[in-house]
């Protein structure tokens, strides 16, 4: 009896044990088939809201963005449609030259249905592009930026190859007369937004001849700030590259991350030197070294994005 009796309690014993370890398996179980609900649930709603950014803009602080909502803000509507950035569109539309199904608009924050409303710009319908296009081009001087002129001066649209010149691009930020270098031209309005917008601080690096020689304390000056008309300007880098043996002239390198009219030009001017040429060769990472004047040719994904300080490739 007593054998009988120490079987039957380890018998019961490992029923126990065994219940035990069945009751901990199914809680192990049913845990994590909630948290592979939960992380579904989660990658479910985060593919149905947003999408990963294509362009990488934003300073590329932004991975993820949210997809096209039906309704946008009118200026948002005009960068999707690859006309300008935002900050230009707002300029069109206080001019009065955009119309939402036949009527003006020259209201800021005004909001657009993107599949039910009619936008046209100087009488001409306006879409969100599918496809966008990314330009590098080195301005020569004596271009103007701009795709049309009226006063039929050469234009950078007449450097553009011919493959490209029936898609809707335009050039971000500017490069004056007699200016030459770097420039960008796309169909992308948040693209261009991102690097224009001064939050964004990306830098744009010039190569200024200026006449005679640059003396010490205004040197120190680009970097401490001039005051040009608009309020004060500085640089975030500066170096001189070149200097002649006769004092004639002196070259220097500079660094910005506004985006003025003439900034550069007004803040040596300022200083009292003379401009005698100015060349933009980079921005952000992207350098214009690999091309000559009057070279257009398309970025590529990894190229396009060392604007902002990214190498994909």
């Amino acid at each position: 009896m007593a054998r009988f009796s120490k079987k039957t309690s380890k018998t019961k014993i490992n029923k126990t044990r065994g219940k035990a370890t069945n009751k901990k398996t199914k809680a192990k179980v049913a845990t994590s088939k909630r948290t592979s609900s939960r992380k579904k649930t989660a990658k479910s709603s985060l593919s149905k809201n947003y999408k990963v950014s294509k362009t990488g803009t934003m300073g590329a602080q932004t991975a993820l963005k949210k997809e096209n909502p039906v309704e946008v803000r009118l200026n948002k509507f005009l960068a999707m449609s690859g006309l300008c950035s935002r900050r230009k569109a707002d300029e069109h539309i206080e001019e009065g030259v955009v119309k939402v199904n036949g009527k003006t608009v020259d209201e800021l924050g005004y909001k657009v249905h993107t599949k039910n409303d009619s936008v046209t710009f100087k009488g001409k319908l306006v879409k969100p592009v599918k496809d966008y296009t990314y330009l590098v081009l080195f301005k020569p001087r004596n271009v103007i930026t701009t795709l049309d002129d009226p006063h039929e001066r050469p234009t950078i649209k007449d450097l553009i190859p011919k493959k490209y010149k029936k898609l809707s691009l335009f050039p971000i930020g500017r490069l004056d007369w007699q200016s030459e270098g770097l420039l960008i031209l796309t169909n992308d309005g948040d693209y261009a937004q991102s690097i224009l917008h001064p939050k964004q601080e990306v830098p744009k690096t010039y190569e200024v001849k200026i006449e005679g020689k640059l003396l010490s304390k205004d040197f120190a000056k680009l970097s401490t700030g001039v005051t040009i008309p608009g309020g004060k300007a500085k640089a975030v880098y500066t170096e001189i590259i070149k200097k002649s043996q006769n004092g004639t002239h002196t070259w220097v390198k500079l660094s910005v991350v506004e985006g003025r009219n003439r900034m550069i030009r007004k803040m040596f001017e300022k200083l009292g030197y003379s401009v005698m040429r100015l060349r933009r060769v980079q921005i952000g990472n992207l350098k214009i070294s690999h091309l000559k004047a009057g070279d257009c040719v398309e970025l590529s994904e990894s190229r396009k994005n060392l604007v902002f300080g990214i190498n994909k490739s």
